[in-house]
């Protein structure tokens, strides 16, 4: 489908527990917002925890602090967050040890209507709507009119790695600057900086609202650790390159976390606990700048899909699969100073997964993998099914253990063991845009 280390006190900490009863929980129209007192940690607090109408989510609300230092990338919507910008490192992709031997095997085809879609925004129209085995022959290719089987793994030349899923990673800039970042859908995502104790850490992220931010639930928080760990500050900057922020700096006032993967309980493959799990995302709501706007106000903003939106198993045997854009600033690429650009096969794993190849590493948890990325255009071909543009299906997640697999996995947007009754997208953004008044969630959430 597609859809356009804190303190808590005793009372808090029963709080938390009693969101373990959330997995068979029937959706009501409301928010629950707890009273819970503001502990403060490393000078920061928190004013509220609030829990979802259907006990799946836990909101935290933070309060801005000065940040550590100051250079051209400093916040600008409002008092600015306390993040060391300079000192900034990629938080590390999570590592998977299991090998990819386990995919979804479906024999009948993905019903037409198994994928549904929601709002993306270019800014300016508004568009609604409801193992591969390696080639042991190393390949020829002419470069420069001269051949060339050259077959080392980097970067700049890698098409596949050792598990064999074939991937083209590259800047998402051109050679003379940063066009086309500057301009929708890219400039739709962004980069993260995250304070988590006295570390700032960089994440990738992208809007799915006006004022709404997804990302990976790693980013802002620990598996299993509660409320408490999750990050005391957030900026989000779109289309960062280099120290040049062209579309501002937004601070978070709010974070939205799967309360099972806070409780630790959300599940997880053997052996990759925390790591591959069902729900390992996050949408964090951004405060508005001094005149009233929101980030989509300047960049748009992406639809998001879930369930089997843009899959198909009628293209290679025993897999579901999809044609995967991602986004992201691995700190591995450019030292993570701008966005990078993977396209590969999405292949969908028996547990809610999705795989792609991928040259990018730390500091890309949180990117968007998006199906139908680019510019629509003008043909007189027949549209194909589930071909909504710039539509985000999941956001990256973890990497294996070995460096040179190159490939990486996320979390698929939609229903599973937890989220039975409404995807896990529709409810962590739903319950961000309840917990607003009227008057903001229709500036941050249309």
């Amino acid at each position: 489908m597609l859809k356009g280390s804190r303190r808590y006190t005793a009372a808090s900490l029963w709080l938390l527990a009693f969101t373990l009863s959330f997995s068979c929980a029937t959706p009501t129209a409301r928010t629950i917002l707890a009273d819970v007192s503001s502990p403060s940690v490393e000078g920061r607090s928190v004013s509220a925890t609030q829990i979802s109408e259907d006990n799946l989510n836990i909101i935290v609300n933070l309060q801005r602090q000065p940040e550590a230092d100051a250079d051209d990338a400093d916040a600008t919507n409002g008092p600015p967050s306390r993040i060391n910008f300079s000192s900034a490192i990629p938080l590390p992709l999570p590592n998977n040890p299991n090998p990819p031997s386990f995919y979804r095997n479906d024999n009948t085809v993905v019903p037409e209507n198994s994928g549904a879609v929601s709002g993306a925004d270019d800014g300016n129209t508004r568009i609604n709507y409801p193992s591969f085995a390696e080639n042991s022959t190393a390949p020829a290719v002419e470069i420069n009119g001269q051949a060339s089987t050259n077959n080392t793994k980097d970067v700049n030349s890698a098409a596949v790695g050792d598990f064999g899923y074939p991937f083209t990673t590259r800047g998402a800039y051109n050679s003379g600057g940063r066009a086309p970042t500057n301009l929708y859908p890219w400039r739709a995502a962004g980069k993260l900086f995250v304070q988590r104790g006295g570390t700032t850490f960089t994440c990738s992220a992208s809007l799915v609202r006006r004022g709404l931010v997804v990302t990976a639930a790693h980013c802002v928080c620990e598996f299993g650790q509660g409320s408490g760990s999750i990050a005391s500050s957030i900026t989000y900057q779109p289309a960062r390159y280099d120290n040049v922020v062209p579309y501002g700096s937004w601070t978070v006032r709010a974070v939205q976390v799967p309360a099972s993967y806070l409780t630790g309980s959300d599940p997880c493959e053997p052996n990759a606990i925390g790591v591959v799990c069902l729900n390992d995302l996050a949408v964090l709501t951004v405060n508005a700048d001094s005149n009233g706007a929101y980030p989509g106000d300047s960049t748009g903003w992406y639809g998001y899909g879930w369930g089997d939106y843009s899959f198909s198993n009628n293209f290679y045997p025993n897999a579901v699969v999809a044609q995967v854009t991602q986004l992201g600033y691995p700190g591995n690429i450019e030292s993570g100073r701008r966005m990078i650009r993977t396209d590969a096969l999405g292949i969908q794993r028996a547990t809610n997964q999705v795989e792609i190849g991928s040259a990018q590493g730390p500091g890309s948890s949180g990117g968007p993998w998006l199906v139908n990325f680019g510019t629509r255009v003008s043909t007189s071909d027949p549209a194909g099914r589930d071909n909504n543009d710039n539509v985000v299906i999941a956001t990256t997640s973890w990497g294996y253990t070995s460096d040179t697999a190159e490939v990486q996995g996320a979390s698929r947007f939609g229903f599973n063991s937890v989220y039975r009754n409404t995807p896990n997208i529709v409810s962590l953004v739903n319950a961000a845009c309840r917990a607003l008044d009227s008057a903001t969630r229709t500036r941050v959430c249309n």
